[in-house]
């Protein structure tokens, strides 16, 4: 018992530092760690080779630095590149395997060994021996499954309508963005236009607003009087703060949507108000036609159908025989061997009988599926024409408000400046002034929402049916330059007339 107490002792300190070798304990990321993955990222967002902005951005620099630049696209590009390296993957895994084998072996005796007579039982008197203590030998195999190379034949289609999933994904994301950009980019020019006349007027309104704080505490005017025009122009200071805010956030999503650097300042080109005309084409059966094709949504939903039903063969392959053929050469240094190289051939057939009993319930799972499928394709059927039709009212409704904003505008212009000019002439009090002027600005403002959001039903009714927002001839090499210009002749094609 004495004498096992060593043993024992080194068995247990093994078998600690084989523990202490396997265990794992969670490391979470340091501070300097975390710092430099942030400076890294906030370093890596913009490439160093995207252009900068050098003058003030159109409409359609816009929406081509978006295509160049957009993170968000750059992601379902990446995604898009990965589904193509997945299918040339499956396409090796329809190759024979070819596999190398090299083993070596040490011994510190012979490997001798003695024979029993079955008849007798009597054992040899001296031990033979057939490969020497150290032995060295290898082969190269060439194995090809026909069962496999069935299956993997059909995994690889299915690869190949992952890659058009992620284009049609790919698709879907770029109308997005520039549907985004062109309405982000028309809010930006209201800001840009109106954001000075929002702080003059803000300014204009506090000096009256201490004049009337001042005959207040005076008691040179009447009290009521002084306190409602105080009101109207803190109500009237509350609104224009809302209208710069959200001016302010939609110069920030449209730099985001070019993927600028953070933070950096950048003007728009400032189009005339009143020359604004986007025409549609296309009847309304020809456009919900249009998006039964052309929809990203209907297109992946087919091919995930395709891949449902690739799912069939599959599911029969893995439930017969799997015959493998191979053919190897050998080698061996033993030195009694009367041939120490040869060449193997040979068949192996298996069969998994249990994948054979669950055949009929794979079936069904495939069968559900497809239902799945079919009612997710009519669901989107419905989905989509009704969104043409509403994206299809919506622009005619917002073409409406826009031309009755602008009349509204017209009117409101005129007014405020009678109203100037009886202020001049002292019939006008400068609060009815204070008030007109900032009427206008509200209506100049709902002008250029207006046309914002109809600029954005435009884009919207596009991109319901189906149709890309650029155009397919671009590959992805052309200079901004290149591509703004392409951009803006696609969509003078299709009717938009917003800019000249």
């Amino acid at each position: 018992m004495i004498a096992n107490t060593p043993k024992r002792a080194g068995l247990a300190a093994v078998t600690a530092l084989i523990a202490a070798c396997g265990t794992i304990n969670p490391e979470p990321l340091t501070d300097a760690e975390l710092m430099s993955l942030a400076q890294g990222r906030l370093n890596a967002v913009v490439s160093p080779d995207q252009e900068p902005v050098t003058n003030s951005i159109g409409l359609y620099e816009a929406m081509a630095r978006a295509l160049h630049y957009n993170l968000d696209r750059q992601v379902e590009l990446r995604q898009e590149a990965v589904r193509n390296r997945e299918l040339r993957l499956a396409e090796y895994d329809m190759l024979p395997d070819l596999v190398a084998n090299l083993d070596y072996s040490n011994r510190s005796n012979d490997p001798g060994s003695r024979s029993v007579t079955v008849a007798t039982g009597a054992t040899s008197a001296l031990a033979t021996r057939s490969t020497g203590r150290e032995s060295f030998d290898g082969d190269l195999t060439l194995t090809w499954d026909v069962l496999d190379f069935g299956m993997t034949y059909y995994q690889a289609r299915q690869r190949s309508n992952d890659v058009l999933i992620a284009l049609e994904q790919r698709r879907a994301a770029t109308n997005r963005i520039i549907e985004d950009t062109r309405t982000a980019y028309w809010r930006v020019v209201s800001a840009q236009r109106l954001l000075n006349e929002v702080r003059s007027l803000q300014a204009q309104g506090r000096r009256a607003l201490e004049q009337s704080s001042g005959i207040l505490a005076n008691s040179d005017g009447d009290p009521r009087e002084q306190l409602e025009f105080q009101r109207d122009i803190l109500r009237n200071d509350q609104a224009l703060e809302q209208l710069a805010r959200d001016l302010d956030v939609a110069k920030r999503q449209l730099a985001a949507l070019m993927n600028l650097p953070i933070g950096q300042e950048f003007q728009v080109v400032m189009p005339q108000r009143g020359r604004h005309r986007s025409d549609l084409n296309m009847s309304r059966h020809d456009m919900i036609l249009t998006a039964m094709i052309n929809r990203p949504e209907l297109r992946e939903v087919t091919y995930r159908q395709r891949n449902n039903e690739l799912e069939r063969p599959i599911a029969t392959l893995e439930s017969i025989p799997g015959l493998s053929l191979f053919v190897s050469r050998n080698f061996d240094d033993n030195d009694l061997l009367l041939n120490g190289d040869w060449v193997t051939t040979g068949s192996r057939v298996s069969w998994n009988l249990m994948r054979v009993l669950r055949l009929p319930e794979r079936q069904r799972t495939i069968e559900a599926g497809g239902e799945l499928l079919d009612a997710r394709a009519l669901a989107l059927t419905q989905a989509i024409a009704t969104q043409v039709i509403v994206a299809r009212a919506r622009y005619a409704s917002l073409h409406r408000e826009f031309h009755t904003a602008s009349r509204f505008l017209n009117v409101q212009r005129q007014l405020t400046n009678q109203i100037a000019r009886e202020f001049q002439s002292g019939t006008a009090t400068e609060q009815e002034l204070l008030n007109e002027r900032f009427n206008l600005l509200v209506a100049e403002l709902r002008s250029d929402i207006a046309f914002a959001d109809m600029q954005n039903a435009f884009a919207n009714l596009y991109a319901s049916m189906g149709l890309d927002s650029y155009d397919g001839r671009l590959t992805g090499d052309e200079s901004l330059q290149q591509t703004t210009q392409i951009l803006q002749q696609w969509w003078q094609e299709r009717g938009d007339h917003s800019i000249r």
